[in-house]
């Protein structure tokens, strides 16, 4: 099988050997960016479908005069531009290198107040007593603690005593991504049992398999993560999934497998792009990832680019009380008139 890829949250920063940065030979600084360059065409999801040789002359081109590893910072973007890797970086002697600086759209206002203090706690309730909410947040999680973080979300959703739920409300609007393995397994009812996606190469094709078996995580046969399951819901649940310009990345991993499920309906804002997982790597000590496959849901359906709502919605979000929230709102009312197949 091949090696296990991670997705990661994007803003995290990652520690790297101090190193004199400035006045290195220029033999030196060529070597790496060679390295950085075939370490990103080995593994990119384009890497058999891309120009290569004539990316690689565009990138060495004036690189003579380079006598510091900033020099190279404009080369090492162009590599992830010209690919339109949005979702890899390098981490270089504590820069972050990557396609773009900032955000290439906006996030509302609303949004960013809710991750000034860092990341939000998960949040359950009832509401209108037959209906439950669940604020997914953003983790940390390297791989370490995927048991660990499984078994907090399984906790939580148990506590919305789910004998009781004709549906519920996955709220990912905060969740900017980390591991996907303890979000999938914690919901593992409601995601449901079997292969729920997989990473697929530049043609569609399935590279390693997402599977649910036995309240366990799996990446075809390798077990990732394990959860003690303490409640059980109804298959006929309904299921309302609510998104932002922020869900991206591990987040946009848990909502494109709760896709093609029955019963179950997307209401918010396109989410933003990043459906790419990442390989990690390094190069001279630093950290480099780069995206080497692309996502698909269990229907087979392969998420290239951001994912789309079935309901469009952009205001009237409201966090601290979600039965006043006009998208958690929106929710009860399909759940209350739809009908379960």
């Amino acid at each position: 099988m091949q090696k296990i890829i991670f997705v990661f949250f994007l803003t995290l920063t990652f520690l790297t050997t101090k190193a004199q940065t400035t006045g290195v030979k220029n033999d030196t600084l060529k070597q790496f960016l060679g390295d950085v360059f075939s370490t990103i065409q080995q593994n990119s999801v384009y890497k058999s479908s891309f120009d290569w040789p004539s990316l690689k002359t565009k990138v060495f081109k004036g690189i003579d005069t380079a006598q510091s590893y900033d020099d190279l910072i404009p080369s090492i973007k162009f590599i992830y531009r010209s690919i339109n890797d949005r979702h890899g970086f390098l981490n270089l002697y504590g820069k972050r290198i990557a396609m773009n600086d900032k955000p290439t759209y906006a996030v509302r206002n609303v949004l960013q107040n809710q991750l000034k203090n860092g990341i939000p706690k998960i949040k359950t309730q009832i509401l209108d007593k037959q209906y439950g909410y669940i604020l997914i947040p953003s983790n940390n999680d390297f791989g370490e603690n995927s048991s660990i973080l499984s078994q907090e979300i399984q906790d939580s959703l148990c506590k919305l005593n789910p004998k009781n739920l004709k549906g519920i409300i996955i709220d990912l609007r905060l969740n900017s991504g980390g591991s996907m393995f303890p979000m999938l397994l914690g919901l593992n009812q409601i995601v449901g049992n079997g292969t729920i996606g997989s990473f697929v190469d530049i043609e569609g094709r399935p590279i390693t398999k997402w599977i649910i078996k036995n309240s366990s995580f799996y990446l075809d046969t390798q077990q990732v993560a394990v959860v003690t399951n303490g409640c059980a819901f109804s298959r006929s649940l309904k299921i309302v999934v609510l998104t932002s310009r922020i869900t991206k990345s591990a987040g946009e991993d848990l909502a494109i497998a709760l896709r093609g499920k029955v019963n179950t309906l997307f209401i918010g804002e396109e989410t933003g792009g990043f459906t790419t997982s990442t390989s990690v790597h390094y190069v001279n000590g630093q950290l480099l990832t780069v995206a080497s496959a692309f996502i698909a849901d269990r229907t087979g359906k392969v998420y290239r680019d951001k994912i789309s709502p079935d309901i469009n919605m952009v205001e009237g979000d409201n966090f601290q009380e979600p039965k006043n929230d006009v998208k958690v709102t929106a929710a009860l009312n399909w759940m209350k008139k739809h009908r379960s197949k």
